[in-house]
């Protein structure tokens, strides 16, 4: 619950500061690689997002995200029988950013991002001895994240990134297990 309040709190500050009229906002879009791993799982897909960041400074920002991404993996239990596990995520993320520009014209700028996230999950790990089972609800942990703006002509940016976060889930019996979420994104600004 107090990473849920946190993340609020980040939120309003960020939407507060906006409407002052102060700094600099942009939106992007990105999609990715995505996993979802465990100390004994392993899944893979891809993964959607769409990022709002204020800029207060020139090197200083706030983020915030909604995510949506889908993982799957063919699990060869001790039955020798093979079970396709699935884990499909939402998460809202909000933090800060340090930005550096490496040139004059600010077209190559690597960032590094702290925050916090929450993450709805629906798991379904179903197979014999299975610890986690069939899983859902809604987990808390940190978010790192790492990266570049590379700016492309005047009105476009790409921005290769790269996202960890370990949230704390509950199985199907009960019992809590962190869970890592991790993935390659390409995002996409474009100014009009």
């Amino acid at each position: 619950m107090k990473y849920l309040v946190c993340l609020a709190l980040l939120l309003s500050f960020c939407s507060t500061s906006y409407a002052a009229g102060q700094g600099v906002t942009i939106v992007s879009i990105a999609a990715g690689s995505y996993q979802v791993d465990d100390t004994e799982h392993h899944l893979t897909g891809s993964r959607t997002a769409i990022s709002l960041k204020y800029l207060y400074t020139k090197n200083w920002s706030w983020f915030s995200s909604l995510g949506s991404g889908s993982a799957q993996q063919i699990y060869l239990a001790t039955d020798n029988r093979q079970y396709l596990l699935e884990a499909n995520t939402t998460s809202l993320s909000g933090g800060v950013e340090y930005r550096k520009k490496l040139n004059k014209k600010g077209s190559i700028e690597p960032f590094v991002g702290l925050g916090l996230n929450a993450m709805s999950y629906q798991l379904d790990y179903t197979y014999p001895d299975s610890q986690v089972g069939q899983a859902k609800g809604t987990g808390f942990g940190p978010l790192f994240k790492l990266g570049s703006r590379f700016r492309l002509g005047k009105n476009f940016i790409i921005i290769p990134a790269y996202q960890y976060s370990s949230v704390s889930i509950q199985t199907e019996s009960g019992d809590t297990r962190n869970i890592v979420s991790s993935g390659v994104f390409l995002g996409l600004v474009a100014a009009f």
